[in-house]
């Protein structure tokens, strides 16, 4: 099963801040990007671990290099263990990940989380008992338990943990060292979500070596995935890059996606392609300086509403049907 698109206007009023805060997130990524280049060259391939060469793009002075074999985006440097500790131990920045599950929690759920719980029942036809990994502020698993499916969620941060038990109760675990086996185990879970965590874990495998020895049967699996964005990000320097940099320091690509498929033997039975690329674009031409000096505030974003906001779900339908947008969710099958 292949699905595609997903309307932006749906989640405009989410997306806001973005808008309005610009600044504020785009020093965030600036400091983050500035303790991230401090860390130890990267020589290997994150997935693939074969020898990098050099860099194709750089973007908010770090540099990125597709990996010739499994043509994944790798940072320049390492995300070490200090760095993991600095981004989501440190007080400034993990307040900013504990605000950004907090706020709207019901729209988010209703616009973001109902539609994957969709996706999955339509790709999963058995009776699903679901772990979700990384699972934040408990959003994922409340849809699962709206729409009748068994599901849990192990949480790492105390702070994050803690607001999800207010919306989940004893559905959120507060995980540790041997947490995962232990609770699949215990819960009888055969499917695990992890819904943009892949990308942030210090080892990718580990998740796909633990899969292949469990005895989950399924994976549902969102990540980011290089896309027009990244170049859309590159153009608008005073505009906060949301795909590339701070958390992100590397992207998926359609190949290494398959370097993992076959690497762990697993099978891919459904796939939702779509992204906010447009809408990145969108956003960067009401942010520019450049069009500033062309209008007026109000006057400027009439124009560009004029020539974008109307067709934003039309021209970004082009990429996602195309396998090119901002992120893929992907259910995979042993």
């Amino acid at each position: 099963m292949i699905k595609y698109s997903k309307s932006f206007t749906d989640i405009l009023s989410i997306k806001k801040d973005f808008l309005d805060f610009n600044t504020r997130k785009l020093l965030k990524v600036k400091r983050i990007n500035k303790f991230y280049s401090k860390q130890k060259i990267r020589k290997n391939c994150k997935i693939c671990f074969k020898k990098l060469k050099e860099p194709a793009i750089t973007s908010f002075d770090i540099d990125y290099i597709f990996c010739n074999n499994c043509n994944h985006l790798n940072g320049k440097y390492e995300d070490s263990k200090k760095y993991h500790e600095y981004l989501y131990s440190g007080v400034k920045n993990i307040s900013h990940f504990v605000k950004m599950y907090t706020k709207n929690f019901d729209q988010i759920l209703k616009k973001i989380h109902n539609p994957k719980v969709k996706f999955l029942k339509e790709v999963v036809k058995e009776k699903i008992n679901l772990l979700d990994y990384g699972s934040g502020g408990g959003h994922f698993v409340k849809a699962c338990l709206n729409h009748k499916i068994n599901a849990w969620g192990i949480e790492a941060n105390v702070n994050l943990h803690n607001f999800a038990k207010t919306k989940i109760h004893n559905r959120s675990l507060l995980s540790s060292e041997n947490d995962l086996k232990n609770k699949t185990k215990e819960l009888n879970i055969n499917c695990m979500s992890l819904i943009f965590v892949l990308e942030h874990l210090p080892d990718v495998h580990y998740i796909f070596k633990f899969f292949k020895k469990s005895k989950l049967k399924y994976l549902y699996i969102a990540v980011p995935m290089v896309s027009p964005t990244i170049f859309f990000e590159n153009v608008f320097p005073k505009v906060y890059p949301r795909h590339l940099g701070a958390e992100h320091n590397h992207l998926f690509t359609k190949e290494s996606i398959a370097y993992l498929k076959k690497k762990y033997k697993f099978k891919i039975i459904g796939e939702w392609w779509f992204g906010t690329d447009i809408e990145d674009l969108y956003r960067s031409l009401l942010l520019t300086d450049n069009s500033k000096k062309i209008f007026s505030k109000n006057l400027r974003k009439k124009q560009i509403n004029k020539f974008f906001f109307k067709v934003i779900d039309k021209l970004q339908s082009v990429l996602d049907r195309e396998q090119l947008s901002s992120e893929l969710h992907f259910v995979i099958k042993k």
